[in-house]
């Protein structure tokens, strides 16, 4: 071919053709091929470098998914999970990613916990990080969550997902996450009635979705809670004072506490109701007669 007919052919085909195709059509190489085209002045068309940076990143995205490792939750993951979601724990997404994380900001005074979670998790690449964060790498497993528990960005509970909450050990994370077991005491005739009460501070969902979760755990565990009225957040968390409730909720998380030291003493009922008895005698005087729930 001419130069003068090689100067037409490249300028018809060069612009939106691919390289590697019109080099062979030619029978040269793709280095001599682009310094022909330089030599003539010959660009690329912008829709040509759009579309190639298109496939680019599709390519990109597709290897970047296919090193994704899809693991399956087992039910003993999933429950943590879930629990934590119901507690401090939030899902999202990393700047062009297209698969959710998880992440969960912490004190260090609950640091220990937040190690045993990320024990738990470990198969998962759930990591505890410099800045007191417990976070996990971006996965397909965590997206299905995603689009379970979010609505419009919003982390929500519905009759649908509250069932994924199965086990105690997802009703233990969401009891050391946002649970409370206070000592509280009430006058009676010369002295105090002293007893325990439970609280679930999930004032992050609405009295509706507290409600949900509230026949969930009934259903579920056995506790019978009621709803409360808190002046934080949607207004709405769940209360008893109901001694067989926090027996039962205690039965079924201890195995669980017991692994966290910063968790378990929160469980240890009896001393706490026997040294409030101790403190109210002392600052009411000898004749305070007070009745101690028999938590034994």
């Amino acid at each position: 071919m001419v130069n003068g007919d090689l100067q037409t052919f490249l300028a018809q085909y060069y612009p939106c053709t691919d390289n590697k195709l019109l080099a062979e059509k030619l029978g040269i190489t793709e280095i001599k091929l682009r310094k022909l085209a330089s030599r003539y002045g010959i660009k690329k068309s912008d829709s040509f470098k759009k579309e190639l940076r298109r496939k680019l990143m599709q390519a990109k995205e597709e290897k970047y998914l296919s090193n994704l490792p899809d693991f399956e939750l087992n039910p003993y993951e999933l429950n943590i999970i879930v629990g934590s979601l119901m507690g401090d724990g939030c899902l999202s997404f990393a700047p062009r990613s297209r698969q959710a994380y998880y992440r969960e900001h912490f004190a260090p005074s609950q640091r220990d916990y937040r190690v045993w979670k990320a024990r738990q998790l470990q198969r998962l690449g759930f990591k505890i990080t410099r800045d007191n964060h417990l976070r996990s790498p971006s996965l397909p497993a965590l997206t299905r969550l995603y689009n379970s528990f979010y609505i419009d960005n919003r982390k929500c509970l519905t009759p649908e997902n509250i069932k994924l909450l199965t086990r105690p050990v997802g009703l233990a994370c969401l009891f050391m996450d946002d649970g409370s077991l206070v000592i509280n005491y009430s006058r009676q005739k010369n002295g105090f009635y002293i007893f325990p009460r439970l609280t679930f501070y999930t004032f992050a969902f609405t009295a509706e979705e507290n409600d949900w979760l509230r026949l969930h755990l009934e259903k579920t565990f056995g506790l019978t809670l009621r709803l409360k009225r808190f002046p934080y957040g949607h207004g709405y968390g769940l209360d008893s004072g109901q001694q067989a409730t926090i027996k039962q909720l205690i039965a079924l998380i201890k195995p669980y506490t017991d692994m966290v030291p910063s968790k378990a003493m929160r469980l240890d009922i009896t001393p706490r109701l026997l040294a409030k008895d101790t403190e109210l005698r002392r600052r009411f005087g000898a004749n305070c007669h007070n009745t101690v729930v028999d938590f034994d």
